[in-house]
């Protein structure tokens, strides 16, 4: 594994990121989860959160891409510097909603996603 996978790993699983993370059940339910994301309704705090969340993550995922191409490029690395920082400002918040079955449902649905677009 060459150093930027490992950091790519490590950040995410900072975040929390990682399905074993947020798995709420056994691999079987955590398929039925992210197979049917609309029987998890949010509080319109939480859908809010997720909303956000997936704008960064759009950002994110963009600037992954661009530092595959160009590691070297100081741009890009403070732009993923930058989003690195604006999701450790929401670690208290999103530790409070994981406790919550929905919201750790939609996430890990959201998060697939990245983790599918950028590997």
């Amino acid at each position: 594994m060459d150093s930027y996978e490992s950091t790519r790993r490590d950040f995410l699983q900072k975040l929390g990121l990682s399905l074993g993370a947020v798995a709420l059940a056994s691999g079987a339910k955590a398929t039925q989860i992210l197979e049917k994301s609309g029987d998890f309704p949010l509080t319109e705090e939480q859908a809010e959160f997720i909303e956000e969340y997936e704008e960064w993550m759009n950002h994110f995922t963009e600037v992954i891409r661009e530092r595959r191409t160009k590691p070297d490029d100081l741009e890009v690395n403070m732009r993923l510097m930058r989003l690195s920082e604006k999701a450790e400002t929401w670690q208290k918040k999103l530790q409070k909603y994981m406790e919550d079955p929905n919201f750790a449902a939609h996430y890990m649905i959201v998060t697939e996603r990245m983790t599918l677009e950028i590997d």
